[in-house]
């Protein structure tokens, strides 16, 4: 049996909340990191290396400064899964999730 739907509606709630404070970082990370791009033109599909022509050693000062801000490390699988702001979320949102079991 499926959880009442109060509580449904509150975790759903929690979720999207959770996940907007994820991107919120996420691109003020990019922000900083790279602030001679407008990072505010970029779409959560826009590709990294298109977008903001992030090559390999753009992607790791990236890589270290998200794992810096939300004190996780990334392993090489999910560096190579990072290809925009959307896929970042969701390994962040994975990892998090880890992280508090």
């Amino acid at each position: 049996m499926g959880l009442p739907g109060s509580i449904r509606t509150c975790v759903v709630e929690k979720v999207i909340m959770i996940r907007d404070e994820i991107k919120k970082k996420v691109l003020k990370t990019l922000e900083d990191s790279f602030p001679s791009n407008d990072i505010s033109e970029i779409s959560e599909t826009d590709l990294f290396r298109e977008h903001l022509e992030l090559d390999s050693f753009g992607l790791m000062n990236l890589v270290v400064s998200l794992s810096r801000k939300f004190s996780i490390p990334f392993n090489p699988m999910d560096i190579e899964r990072m290809k925009n702001v959307e896929s970042v979320i969701a390994i962040i949102s994975e990892k998090l999730d880890q992280k508090s079991k």
